[in-house]
């Protein structure tokens, strides 16, 4: 019996397990322009974004009563570019994610349309696997999940909690001052005494 030939043009029987299996994946950092990033990131980074430029706002209002408005405006025009670059570019890689261009990430500085826009690029589903833009967005971590949910929630709460505690305070006060008087509070009569002279 004739040992079998093997074909060397024969189909490769080997499962391709497509091109992600073989790319070395997405390293991008917070920090880079290209890249993308999934929708938790997203939500997570504009979310410290926010943080950030709050507390610079509240930092050069503190500063307000020592520096003249010079001083405060090239401070601020310091602040501006980091502020215009994160503003940038997490929009622009949650739409290469999305297989969209980068150019409509200027819609989220377009009053009314902005908040439409960055609830599209919250809750959109992006690609799955690699796509023109580059790779699949990098695994979520811990601290991406804390930061998109539990603080926000922590947020609320202490602001529901600033809020209503003073209220509270202001509505105990006044109802104390319309409380009816109790009968023990109300000081009893003095009884007359009549002195009779002979």
């Amino acid at each position: 019996m004739s040992r079998k030939q093997k074909n060397p043009y024969q189909t490769s029987k080997i499962k391709y397990r497509g091109f992600d299996s073989y790319n070395p994946g997405n390293h991008s950092s917070w920090y880079h322009f290209f890249g993308r990033i999934g929708r938790l990131r997203f939500i997570s980074y504009q979310f410290v974004l926010t943080l950030v430029t709050l507390a610079i706002i509240a930092i050069l209002n503190g500063l307000l009563k020592k520096f003249d408005n010079t001083t405060i405006g090239i401070i601020a025009a310091c602040f501006a570019p980091i502020l215009l670059y994160a503003g940038i570019i997490y929009p622009k890689r949650r739409l290469n994610d999305l297989e969209k261009s980068g150019w409509l990430a200027l819609l989220s500085f377009i009053p009314g349309v902005n908040v439409i826009f960055l609830l599209y690029l919250a809750f959109a589903k992006g690609s799955e696997a690699t796509n023109a833009y580059g790779h699949a967005p990098r695994a979520n971590r811990w601290w991406h999940w804390l930061i998109a949910f539990v603080l926000p929630v922590l947020m609320l709460i202490g602001a529901i909690a600033a809020t209503a505690l003073p209220a509270y305070k202001d509505f105990k006060r006044h109802s104390q001052k319309a409380a009816l008087p109790t009968p023990d509070s109300v000081p009893l009569e003095q009884p007359i005494q009549l002195q009779i002279t002979p």
